[in-house]
């Protein structure tokens, strides 16, 4: 579905989410008050980063700042606002286009993007359209123990995709 289906932007977009970029979601929500962006950049092959983090898909933040160290640069947009309501601060991941989040995956060869979603499966899912490193981290995730599951709608194909803009 392309970006005209918006039209004069429901209450709700197509994907379920109230904003179709974060210039919309910034004329709306306050940076600091509602949410916060965490960047670190580093001279590395590898960007980690949580679009969704904070209140937004709980435990994706301190996950990907753990695997960022301090060794790889680390991005989240962590969401704060009072009361709960965090899933406001969505935006799809093919359409998210926070300014910082894509200068530093301009300068990132390799990006790992963390999504959480919620279920009673403790599964994780291996997407992008980097099939080599996702072979290699789906090998490393199964390695650990890890429980790998193909979930085709959150398959991370699509060219725009936040995770394959490195």
């Amino acid at each position: 579905m392309s970006d005209s289906s918006f039209g004069d932007r429901p209450a709700r977009g197509p994907s379920g989410d109230r904003y179709r970029n974060f210039a919309e979601l910034a004329r709306e929500q306050v940076e600091g008050q509602d949410f916060r962006i965490h960047c670190t950049p580093r001279d590395s092959w590898l960007s980690v980063i949580a679009p969704h983090g904070g209140g937004i898909e709980p435990g994706t933040l301190p996950l990907a700042r753990s695997l960022a160290g301090t060794e790889h640069s680390f991005y989240a947009l962590e969401g704060i606002r009072q009361g709960g309501d965090n899933n406001v601060l969505h935006i799809t991941s093919h359409h998210f286009d926070e300014p910082r989040c894509l200068e530093l995956l301009a300068r990132s060869p390799r990006v790992l993007a963390l999504h959480g979603r919620a279920t009673r499966k403790a599964t994780v899912c291996v997407g992008g359209r980097d099939d080599e490193f996702a072979q290699h981290l789906a090998q490393a995730l199964e390695a650990g123990g890890f429980v790998l599951e193909e979930l085709k709608r959150f398959s991370g194909r699509h060219p725009r995709n936040i995770c394959n803009r490195g």
